[in-house]
């Protein structure tokens, strides 16, 4: 959540005719060296169905092995600060989340769950709660890498 108070507030599309449509385009681990660190990354894509997403929250993975983790409770805005210039926003929005125990990531070939929430046509309506069409998004996918560390006993 922004520091100043201005965050994103969801109002759910199901409450507008035909509004709903957003999308997990894909969800895709990555793992690999950094320096002499091992890093491991979720790579996500998400699309909303009228504009570009303006703003994510409530993103959580889990996988059938028991690993899980969450990066974000509250929304946040993805380039746009409080109702001002979104001019660099893309529809599908993609960005890379660094999972900071690589040891939680699914490993080769087990099957994972990203939870998140896409919010879209936000309005500055001149209060800290900047009003956006919100979707709450499911995905299920297998992972097709091995994200762990060469040698490691987890591969």
């Amino acid at each position: 959540m922004d520091p100043h108070g201005c965050h994103p507030a969801g109002d759910s599309c199901t409450h507008y005719n035909s509004s709903c449509g957003a999308q997990i385009v894909e969800a895709t681990w990555i793992g690999g060296w950094n320096a002499a660190n091992w890093f491991v990354y979720l790579n996500i894509t998400v699309s909303s169905p009228t504009s570009y997403p303006q703003a994510v929250g409530h993103f959580t993975f889990s996988d059938d092995k028991g690993h899980h983790y969450r990066w974000l409770q509250d929304p946040e805005f993805t380039n746009c600060e409080c109702g001002g210039s979104c001019q660099y926003q893309k529809n599908p929005y993609s960005k890379t989340w660094w999972l900071y125990d690589p040891y939680l990531a699914p490993l080769k070939a087990a099957w994972f769950d990203v939870w998140i929430s896409v919010y879209w046509s936000c309005e500055n309506n001149g209060d800290k709660a900047i009003e956006c069409l919100s979707e709450d998004l499911h995905y299920r996918g297998q992972n097709n890498n091995n994200v762990y560390p060469p040698g490691s006993s987890s591969q």
